[in-house]
């Protein structure tokens, strides 16, 4: 089974908190943008500006980093890290 996973990278504490683990590519984008106060369909008080996403390119080696979304929360940039995994054995 092919699952997506974001994680938010915090330079200030050093940690990294998972967001969410999706099996679906979209929905996991859909999920981070709500995060972040980005819906079509809601309305939210703090909204960050949604700056795209990097899809990385590997050509030497293989990495389970797909890409990252960025995102800039009033003077702070976020970055949300996806990376792709395969999970052999049903949880």
């Amino acid at each position: 089974m092919l699952v997506y996973v974001a994680v938010l990278k915090d330079n200030d504490l050093s940690v990294d908190e998972v967001l969410a683990v999706k099996t679906d590519k979209e929905m996991l984008s859909t999920y981070v943008k709500d995060y972040f106060g980005i819906s079509e369909t809601k309305t939210y008080n703090k909204v960050a500006k949604y700056l795209g996403y990097t899809k990385i390119e590997y050509s030497e080696f293989e990495d389970d980093l797909e890409g990252y979304f960025t995102f800039d929360d009033d003077g702070e940039i976020c970055k949300v890290y996806v990376f792709c995994k395969v999970l052999d054995e049903k949880i």
